[in-house]
């Protein structure tokens, strides 16, 4: 069991670790087209017409990439009062059943956008704007940040069972 522990913990770090790098080149990516946006604008007086569409979906892939990060590196804002205030084993037990929740409720929203992501493949829609990107180059964006919060809740739970003391 520990191996697999092991595993499902590199796995996570890896995850995250690529999602960090994406979302960092995203970022620059984004800063880049900005700025070039602006001086085509302002100086030049001639704006590129694609440059606003690209930078919201570069801001789509960058804000589901930040939250499954975040959610990876338990760094996710919470609201948890409630849970503080109850005996450390409670607040254990209650952390399992949370990760289990985020666990689940991330398998039916894979699901469900799987099958709209099919759906827009198959329907060929377009999202407006003068790039006139597929539709599911938004939705991917969601695909990638709920499976890596589904993975991270399901790590997250093992660790709490099998590991509750890690030493790393």
């Amino acid at each position: 069991m520990k191996l697999f522990l092991r595993l499902m913990n590199r796995l996570k770090r890896s995850i995250t670790a690529l999602f960090t790098w994406v979302a960092t080149a995203i970022f620059g990516a984004q800063c880049v087209v900005m700025l070039l946006q602006i001086f085509m604008r302002r100086i030049i007086n001639r704006p590129f017409v694609w440059a606003e569409d690209l930078v919201v979906l570069l801001f789509v892939w960058l804000t589901y990439l930040g939250a499954a990060i975040l959610y990876s590196k338990g760094k996710l804002i919470t609201v948890d009062l409630f849970v503080m205030a109850l005996p450390k084993k409670v607040r254990a037990v209650t952390a399992v059943l949370v990760d289990a929740f985020v666990a689940v409720f991330s398998i039916y929203v894979f699901i469900q956008v799987l099958q709209f992501f099919s759906r827009q493949v198959q329907l060929g829609h377009k999202l407006g704007g003068a790039l006139g990107l597929p539709s599911w180059t938004m939705t991917a964006a969601l695909i990638a940040s709920i499976a890596s919060m589904g993975i991270s809740s399901f790590v997250s739970i093992l660790n709490r069972i099998f590991d509750p003391h890690p030493t790393r």
